[in-house]
């Protein structure tokens, strides 16, 4: 059956959607406009609307196959559900779903077209050019640190929370911590007792945003604690670390190509070779210098002569270098920084599109200084991941959170450290 690559207009909300993001643009709208739990979304949007097993929504914890929802772009519903939307959506079954908006006042415009053409030239691509989607999937007890600098219209109410309106002195790394940990597991039961260290009525009248934030957590209305980091910091980055315990498997047009097994299983041993001992004519030299010019700029490299790369038996490639991203430096060098470590189960998505797959076009990318950063006791494979010298951005889905710890201004290994040593 042909293709249909059709666009869609929800009026007077977004325009130039696919299938699929119109979907998502339908139920993340209605539920940013309607006061909705879980039962009522349902029956508003019930399971046949999408006409398949996955129905047009899920909670986020029930999901097993990650591939058919955004997981990556979840909704929470009043009741505190977090709920993510189906990808799952063709010709077939996505006229039930715009007959559903319709009725509930939505109009939602077709546009026009000339849809054989392109599923002509499309098809003809494809089969010319063996287009593959490639899914690589990364798992397992991953750490990855947020670092970021305190909002500046924050910090004076910062200061008189641990000033004016505290009970008891606390430092301000001993206060953030126990605000953060109201937003995690179980964390409203630590309430009584962060309230209790406050004088609450100055904290309300010197520090007024921090306590809104503390009645919308009261109140059942917050987010996780990344709905805390977007309210309270500025200028986030994050970076992960994957060791050689991390699970990976790997698909291609949704075959297992790889099995999930340990990266250290899958890569084996590493070999390591610095640029200036290859020959300038070897695949892997041409392959170095196009990198280092490619991503230079983005990633701060320098003296590509001290550049080094490790290969293995998959011709899968680390690349280990004190590398300075312009955004990690500037961050580095600003005043009243936070760092915070995640201790998480984890499961990272990168897709690729490509022709003709090859293990020998995938590189790790790796902080030359990430094992004495992490104290990890295991080799680390790096903290990016590049196909033909593109850095691909994955989808992250957070299976449980193990452990969260923040550091305020750290002294030890601070960004600062794991940038230059």
């Amino acid at each position: 059956m042909a293709k249909d690559y059709s666009k869609y207009t929800i009026e007077g909300v977004t325009e130039n959607l696919g299938k699929s993001k119109l979907a998502y643009a339908i139920i993340e709208d209605y539920v940013s406009k309607n006061q909705v739990d879980f039962a009522m979304l349902n029956a508003a949007f019930p399971d046949e609307c999408q006409g398949g097993i996955h129905g047009v929504f899920r909670k986020k914890d029930d999901v097993k196959d990650f591939k058919r929802y955004y997981m990556n772009m979840p909704i929470t519903l009043i009741d505190g559900n977090i709920i993510v939307v189906s990808n799952q959506w063709g010709i077939d079954n996505i006229p039930g779903l715009i007959d559903r908006a319709n009725k509930l006042g939505y109009k939602i415009i077709q546009s026009k077209i000339e849809i054989e053409e392109i599923e002509e030239v499309i098809t003809e691509y494809i089969v010319e050019n063996k287009l593959q989607d490639v899914t690589i999937n990364i798992s397992g007890k991953i750490t990855t640190y947020f670092f970021a600098t305190i909002d500046n219209e924050f910090l004076p109410e910062f200061k008189n929370a641990i000033g004016e309106a505290s009970q008891k002195k606390i430092s301000m790394e001993a206060f953030l911590q126990s605000l953060l940990s109201l937003t995690l597991n179980d964390g409203i039961d630590n309430l009584p007792d962060f309230k209790d260290n406050l004088n609450m009525e100055k904290f309300n009248l010197l520090c007024p945003k921090l306590f809104e934030i503390i009645y919308t957590i009261e109140n059942g209305d917050s987010g996780d604690h990344y709905w805390l980091y977007e309210k309270i910091f500025t200028s986030a980055e994050e970076v992960s670390f994957f060791d050689e315990n991390a699970e990976i498997s790997v698909y291609i047009d949704d075959n297992e190509i790889v099995t999930q097994q340990t990266i250290l299983d899958f890569c084996g041993d590493f070999e390591s070779v610095w640029m200036e001992d290859l020959d300038q004519n070897s695949d892997d030299s041409k392959m170095l210098n196009q990198f280092h010019d490619k991503n230079m700029e983005e990633y701060g490299f320098e003296d590509i002569e001290d550049l080094s790369i490790e290969k293995n038996t998959n011709d899968i490639k680390i690349l280990d270098y004190y590398f300075t991203p312009p955004s990690l430096t500037e961050l580095s060098e600003a005043e009243n920084q936070i760092k915070i470590e995640h201790n998480n189960s984890v499961n990272f998505t990168y897709n690729i599109e490509t022709i003709d797959f090859s293990f020998s076009k995938l590189l790790f990318l790796r902080f030359s200084n990430a094992e004495d950063f992490t104290d990890s006791s295991n080799n680390q494979i790096g903290s990016y991941l590049f196909y033909d010298n593109e850095m691909i951005r994955p989808e992250l889905n957070i299976d449980f959170v193990d452990e969260i710890i923040l550091s305020y201004n750290p002294v030890r290994k601070s960004l600062k450290f794991l940038l230059e040593g």
